[in-house]
């Protein structure tokens, strides 16, 4: 297993951004610029100390607080799907088929994973538990980097054989 990086974004009303990388040397800000133009951005751990303690949380095989303060832009079927998704517990998987079921309409199943594929806050929203029923599935798409993050963070939670 690698090194995973996690980068964190907050604005003064609350969680705006996870990045994943892993073995990555790149600076933060590098990372963070396309996906805010025109903002300022500032390295600062106490700023995003409730996101990073979620981020933690979520890692060790707890819960993100439910008090975390989000600045989010989603759709209602992104939220929902969300919010779906956050029951899943640590070390559990489950398909994307069965979410949609949880939601209503099993039949919502690309629809599913196209709201985990905008998933701006992965680990706290663990989009990473939920895979196809033929294998992975997709992260944040299906390149091989972030398919390697979804390995890597399924192998650590013991819910996936390490390879």
């Amino acid at each position: 297993m690698g090194r995973l990086s996690v980068s964190v974004a907050s604005s003064t009303l609350g969680a705006r951004r996870i990045e994943l990388s892993l073995d990555s040397q790149t600076p933060v800000l590098v990372s963070f610029r396309p996906l805010f133009p025109g903002s300022t951005l500032i390295v600062s751990r106490d700023w995003n100390e409730p996101l990073i303690a979620a981020v933690e949380a979520s890692l060790a095989g707890g819960s993100p607080s439910a008090s975390l303060q989000t600045d989010l832009t989603l759709s209602p079927f992104q939220d929902t799907v969300l919010r779906a998704i956050s029951r899943i517990p640590f070390g559990s998987t489950v398909s994307y088929s069965e979410v949609a079921a949880t939601l209503g309409n099993p039949s919502l199943a690309r629809a599913v994973g196209q709201a985990l594929k905008r998933n701006p806050l992965p680990i706290v929203f663990p989009c990473h538990r939920v895979l196809a029923v033929n294998g992975l599935g997709g992260f944040g798409g299906r390149s091989p980097a972030n398919l390697a993050i979804k390995r890597f963070l399924l192998e650590r939670e013991g819910s996936l054989e390490t390879s």
